[in-house]
């Protein structure tokens, strides 16, 4: 009989390093035509951002990105060799349709909240957008994660927009629409770990 002190993280993945990277590669290699179109966001998602413009036209794109991964990754890849896969799903499309309300009827915010502010802010945005990107194609290109097409630069990406103030809706709204982020960050941080393990 194994003592419960010596587990360790990687003991509680229901998939093997091997079959993640698996997943990933196959997931990228099928949806490929779809990452043009998630750089093209990423772009929009950064010049929208930083400047004074179309704040519902940002939560829009926030909302495609979130629905997307929920579907086309955790539902359609991740749920099969995780348990807690539909959960996630479950969350991230929460999370879109939220966005996506926002977009369509959330208030327009005070001019001062439309640009970058902060460099927590203006940190997460580039690590979500520029910094996961690149590191993980440094290792293999069928690895990318970009934002739009998988869970952790995407939340990263939402998390630095909504620290930003940039998008139409109130600070409390601002705070719950980051919790989901936050979870999502955290799932995905303890899942890397035990990757790496």
């Amino acid at each position: 009989m194994t003592e419960w002190w010596t587990y360790r993280l990687h003991s509680f993945l229901m998939f093997s390093p091997r079959t993640y990277w698996r997943t990933v590669e196959n997931y990228n290699a099928e949806t490929w035509p779809a990452h043009a179109i998630a750089v093209l966001g990423a772009v929009s998602v950064m010049l929208l951002t930083h400047r004074r413009q179309a704040p519902r036209v940002l939560a829009l794109l926030l909302a495609v990105a979130w629905l997307w991964v929920a579907w086309a990754f955790l539902w359609q890849r991740y749920s099969p060799i995780f348990l807690g896969g539909p959960w996630l799903a479950a969350a991230f499309a929460m999370q879109g349709i939220a966005l996506l309300y926002v977009a369509i009827f959330g208030p327009r915010p005070a001019e001062e909240g439309m640009v970058m502010r902060s460099s927590l802010a203006t940190v997460l945005v580039y690590f979500g957008l520029m910094v996961v990107p690149v590191a993980t194609a440094l290792v293999t290109p069928a690895r990318v994660h970009l934002f739009g097409t998988m869970p952790d630069p995407t939340a990263l990406t939402t998390l630095g927009v909504i620290v930003a103030g940039a998008l139409p809706a109130s600070r409390r709204a601002r705070r719950w629409l980051a919790v989901v982020p936050v979870l999502a960050l955290l799932a995905g941080g303890l899942t890397w770990w035990a990757l790496l393990e």
